[in-house]
């Protein structure tokens, strides 16, 4: 994947676990409480920011109720 991919990816993924969060009307620090970090690193996530750990993204979509499976992937494309 190009970096652009992944960028595009990221800001994906922060979108839906902020409308999640907002749709459970729970705030950052109250889901970065429930998985044991800090609110910085929910902010983080949400902005598309760096990387965190896959367990801190599996945390962070679990309590939201969110499969980590379901997040959105690119298209794969083909290449000669």
């Amino acid at each position: 994947m190009s970096e652009k991919t992944n960028i595009a990816l990221l800001a994906q993924l922060g979108q839906r676990l902020r409308s999640r969060r907002k749709i459970l009307r729970l705030k950052q620090q109250d889901v970065a409480d429930m998985c044991g970090v800090q609110r910085q690193t929910i902010g983080r996530l949400e902005r598309g920011g760096p990387a965190v750990a896959i367990e801190t993204l599996v945390s962070v979509a679990s309590v939201l109720g969110l499969n980590v499976v379901a997040i959105p992937s690119a298209p794969s494309v083909e290449t000669d």
